[in-house]
């Protein structure tokens, strides 16, 4: 009786020896796969991340489309401030009129 083990569904019918997670092929239905058009921040975040890291680039850790608005969670690297202490700092070089509106 041959010893039979339980495979995983994404795992192959046969096992060779260059067979590694790196070299495995998941199988879609093309037919299931829906397209959905993102906002251009989203986008072009990702499209920036793409390639050899950059310290200047902000990370997009997240995102969320609502029907009226979307939230993107960004990272903040060390050289970076929230606006509230940018304008803290750079205060006197901007009119109320335009901090109060960064500010909304």
């Amino acid at each position: 009786m041959e010893d039979v083990q339980p495979q995983d569904q994404d795992s192959p019918d046969s096992s060779t020896a260059d067979d590694s997670p790196s070299h495995l092929l998941r199988h879609l239905d093309c037919d299931e796969i829906t397209r959905k058009e993102v906002p251009a921040e989203v986008a072009l975040t990702v499209m920036a991340n793409q390639g050899l890291c950059c310290r200047y680039i902000i990370e997009l850790l997240d995102w969320q489309d609502n029907p009226d608005h979307y939230i993107m969670v960004l990272a903040r690297p060390p050289p970076c401030m929230d606006m509230h202490d940018f304008w803290e700092h750079h205060g006197v070089l901007f009119s109320k009129v335009l901090v109060h509106h960064f500010m909304q």
